[in-house]
């Protein structure tokens, strides 16, 4: 996997985060 893709697979599980904490929590386990 090349360093753009670990930024962009980071960068979308930042947001899923995000989207997480400001909305409904959803545990990833």
């Amino acid at each position: 996997m090349s360093e753009s893709d670990f930024y962009k697979t980071a960068k979308s599980l930042y947001e899923f985060e995000a989207k997480s904490i400001k909305g409904q929590a959803v545990p990833l386990s």
